[in-house]
């Protein structure tokens, strides 16, 4: 993603999928005007701008491998839980320090309520940025550290690349930008105004009732309503390799999803049972044999 690879945002509120798509765009059109055979791999939040491409300009890629991130058809709590978290977190990091903000994203119990409970990064390092920010504080020096220790100690240690173990807080910009401008839609309904009025003053009368069951029913509404706004993708043309790690508390993709893929001669899907997130990491020969396989095929 773009300034993933820089210490600081170039723009403050990062940028949104639309930029980066239009970016893509700019990349791609001189290779495909020279009908030249155009292929995207993503990964991740690279897997979803590459799906937003690919509606937007169906004609130009020749083939599409996408690792772990397909297209969904629901949303589970899990999900809706951990990236409106790191939405709020990126937003912390605008009028926070950095590392205050790297201490939030350890906060969260991703053992418990993260997607993928096996390969969780280890976000505090052994040196204590707090004694950075307050560097006469000795006392409030120690107690970060120690607190740093037992954060650390709470998350799994995993075999993932190491070039992901230190990120930054801005890291988090595309869930703020994926998520914080269709707020307003998703909670005032746009056309469905009525039903979200009516959604809101049910779930308040539930809470007053205590009946959680029927809150349980309301939320459900909700997450398929956050997904109508927000994911609301069709599956490419384009013939496209889905690789995904089985290995996860929650998939990045819907059973539709493989059935439309397994419906098309030209294209294919395969799980990884023993993997999860960072399949590309952890079996790269097999990855990579995989890919090639597919690219070697004539649609």
């Amino acid at each position: 993603m773009p300034d993933y690879e820089n210490d600081r945002l170039r723009r403050f509120w990062g940028y949104s999928p639309e930029d980066i798509v239009k970016g893509l765009a700019l990349i791609v059109e001189p290779h495909w005007k020279k009908q030249s055979q155009v292929i995207l791999v993503g990964h991740d939040w690279g897997s979803y701008i590459c799906l937003l491409y690919l509606i937007a300009y169906p004609n130009t890629v020749h083939k599409f491998v996408t690792l772990d991130i397909g297209i969904r058809d629901t949303l589970d709590l899990v999900s809706v839980c951990y990236m409106t978290y790191l939405a709020f977190v990126f937003l912390m990091s605008r009028i926070l320090p950095d590392q205050l903000a790297l201490l939030l994203i350890a906060l969260y119990p991703w053992k418990f309520i993260g997607p993928c409970p096996y390969e969780v990064i280890k976000i505090i390092s052994k040196k204590s940025y707090f004694h950075v920010i307050f560097p006469f504080h000795s006392i409030f020096f120690f107690l970060f550290r120690s607190f740093s220790s037992i954060i650390s100690a709470l998350q799994i240690k995993t075999d993932v690349p190491s070039n992901v173990r230190e990120i930054k807080a801005f890291m988090c910009y595309p869930y703020f930008q994926t998520i914080i401008p269709y707020l307003p839609s998703i909670i005032f309904g746009g056309k469905d105004f009525v039903a979200s009025c009516a959604t809101c003053c049910l779930s308040i009368i539930f809470i007053l009732l205590r009946q959680r069951k029927y809150l349980f029913v309301i939320y459900q509404a909700f997450l398929f309503r956050c997904l109508y706004i927000l994911q609301k993708l069709s599956v490419p043309k384009t013939p496209t390799l889905f690789l995904f790690g089985g290995k996860k508390r929650v998939m990045f993709h819907s059973p539709s999803y493989l059935d439309a893929l397994e419906k098309d001669p030209a294209s294919a899907y395969k799980e990884y049972q023993d993997c999860g997130h960072w399949l590309h990491w952890t079996n790269a020969d097999e990855v990579y044999s995989d890919i090639l396989k597919f690219l070697n095929q004539k649609s």
